[in-house]
């Protein structure tokens, strides 16, 4: 994506250079009225191109962004765009010239975007997550005009992972001397470089010893009970430990009675913690696994959920993902339960998907390891440690080498 400003003597010229420079394709974001040099009025257009050919990425780059003299903003200046409102079309929108009369948008086939008021530290956070997404597409948009084929080939890959194009850019980048060598070579260079970084990211399962207790959290529908049972059964036949599970899920239907089959499957214990008003007290001689719902989206319920959480005082608090969920998305949850401090990360719904980027994207973004994968449905099979001899080539679209065969 390519965003520049245009400033006229009115919002008919300034569309004009848009249209002329960017083409009819673009899309306008947002037209403001400022004083220039002599406090003489004029038109500022900010308009994009969503996916520019390599032609216009350099006519636009290399051309002026706005008029010599300076400006500065009027008292009359809009609000800032809001990037993720839903675009009206041009007949739904009209553009204020600098004398103040309306008049019909020129740009052919352009959405113009809305704009709304918000408050200032909302602003700033969304510019500079946008002007963060610019620089990655900028150093996306260069690196696939100056590397071979081969390396394009490997990031490409890694974007149909779903892997954050920081990381792809670590990658590609991460030693020049590569850019020179054969194709098998770079790859198997990529591979290693890839494995080397995950590495970080994993850590082989969790142990648990008695009196230990492990509180779920994550969104809905990723899997929290599911993974709940399966780690549970394993403690139970695998490692014969005894095992107690709560519930403190009152959103979902049904959510006890589901703990209940589990409890009654296993023969095992099953509590309640819905309507304890004080710290709970856990079993000294036993795991205590306690589900919970989805954190709310409003603010103060936020912050009822997190006391509840913190008031378990569990020893490990484990933040479930699906596999099937954004990248995009994950950024946004993991931003949300960062505010329980979870200390692990379960990937679920593994079977479901072969882009694993949004497993990546969580362990960076929370900072902890990843411990297990789900990768059967329901509370069917178990819960297993990430296997990097799998993940790395699964990412990179790449067959396992003959000796890591299972």
């Amino acid at each position: 994506m390519i965003i520049k400003s245009f400033i006229a003597e009115s919002s008919a010229a300034a569309l004009k250079r848009v249209r002329e420079e960017m083409g009819g394709d673009a899309i306008v974001l947002k037209t403001r009225q400022i004083t220039g040099r002599g406090r003489t009025s004029k038109v500022e257009v900010t308009a994009c191109i969503e996916s520019p050919t390599i032609a216009q990425a350099s006519a636009i780059i290399d051309s002026p962004a706005t008029e010599s003299s300076p400006v500065v903003p009027s008292v009359t200046e809009t609000s800032e765009t809001d990037l993720l409102a839903e675009s009206p079309t041009p007949s739904e929108m009209q553009l204020m010239d600098s004398e103040g009369n309306h008049e019909p948008s020129t740009v052919n086939q352009s959405r113009i975007i809305d704009t709304k008021l918000r408050p200032e530290e909302e602003r700033l956070d969304l510019i500079e997550q946008k002007l963060d997404s610019l620089l990655q597409l900028t150093s996306r948009l260069r690196l696939h005009t100056t590397l071979p084929d081969y390396m394009n080939d490997i990031a490409n890959a890694l974007r149909t992972s779903d892997i954050p194009e920081s990381l792809i850019q670590d990658l590609i980048t991460s030693d020049d001397d590569t850019i020179n060598n054969s194709p098998e070579d770079y790859a198997i260079h990529a591979r290693n470089t890839l494995a080397e970084q995950l590495a970080s990211l994993v850590c082989d399962g969790i142990t648990l010893q008695k009196g230990d207790s492990v509180v779920f959290v994550g969104p809905a529908g990723a899997g929290k009970t599911s993974v709940m049972g399966k780690l549970a059964a394993q403690l139970v036949s695998e490692q014969k430990q005894k095992v107690t599970l709560a519930g403190l899920d009152y959103q979902k239907v049904a959510a006890y009675e589901e703990l209940a089959v589990y409890a009654d499957l296993l023969d095992i214990e099953l509590n309640s913690l819905q309507d304890k008003k004080s710290g709970v007290k856990f079993e000294a001689d036993a795991i205590t696994l306690v589900d919970t719902p989805a954190m709310p989206a409003d603010i103060q319920k936020q912050q009822s959920f997190i006391e509840a959480v913190t008031k378990l005082g569990a020893t490990h608090r484990v933040v479930v993902f699906s596999a099937l969920t954004r990248s995009s998305d994950i950024v946004h949850f993991a931003e949300m339960y960062k505010q329980v401090q979870p200390t692990q990360i379960v990937m679920s719904m593994f079977d479901q998907t072969g882009a694993y980027g949004s497993a990546v994207t969580a362990a960076k973004e929370l900072n902890i390891p990843i411990a297990y994968i789900s990768d059967t449905p329901g509370g069917i099979g178990t819960l297993k440690p990430v296997d990097l001899a799998v993940l790395t080539p699964a990412l990179l679209n790449m067959k396992r080498e003959p000796h890591e065969q299972a």
